[in-house]
């Protein structure tokens, strides 16, 4: 708690930045979670949006006070309010990047559980697999390991780019957001000037 008080950082300008960053991110988690993401998770978006965007609010505050915390310790030294805010928007940057990816990689994987789990319920059920090629269903055998596994594949294949589409989305929309609130706020970090 001492380090907390010893930061002085400005507690609107941490709030703001863990709320806008979420929201933003939470948008593309949702977006995400209706693409390609398993139907027993499926719900209104907005709902989901909402609720998942508030859950990680306090993760993207920590990101935001660690930023400030390094940005204290790296920079103590150089008055020069121009280059602390830099390195500060450089590294809540950076920290509520690695949340966001790590919220999106731990919903995809997740996701990817729940549909494999499909696809082994439907070997059970003897259900046969079915690719699309063109416009037609073509049967690609009973349930057996090898459309079972190219079914597995092709679930993989397509987290796996949704993935880093939403990291380069991600990364783009968190620099915008910290800017945006840095700018609002008048590019005030601590709570007082020294």
């Amino acid at each position: 708690m001492n380090r907390l008080r010893a930061l002085e950082a400005s507690w609107l300008t941490v709030g703001c930045v863990a709320v806008a960053v979420a929201l933003a991110d939470g948008f593309w988690l949702t977006s995400l979670q209706g693409a390609v993401g398993a139907v027993e998770r499926l719900s209104p978006p907005f709902e989901r949006w909402l609720r998942d965007s508030l859950i990680m609010v306090p993760f993207f505050a920590v990101a935001v006070i660690a930023a400030l915390f390094l940005t204290r310790r790296w920079v103590a030294a150089d008055r020069r309010p121009g280059v602390r805010l830099l390195v500060a928007g450089l590294l809540m940057v950076a920290l509520t990047f690695v949340v966001g990816v790590v919220e999106v990689a731990v919903s995809a994987g997740y996701d990817y559980y729940l549909q494999t789990h499909h696809i082994m319920i439907a070997e059970h059920l003897l259900h046969p697999t079915y690719r699309i090629v063109g416009n037609t269903p073509v049967l690609v055998g009973s349930a057996t390991c090898d459309a079972i596994c190219q079914a597995k594949t092709a679930t993989w294949n397509v987290h796996v780019r949704a993935f880093w589409l939403s990291t380069a989305l991600i990364g783009v929309t968190n620099a915008v957001m910290v800017a945006w609130v840095l700018a609002l706020r008048g590019g005030r970090l601590m709570a007082r000037i020294h």
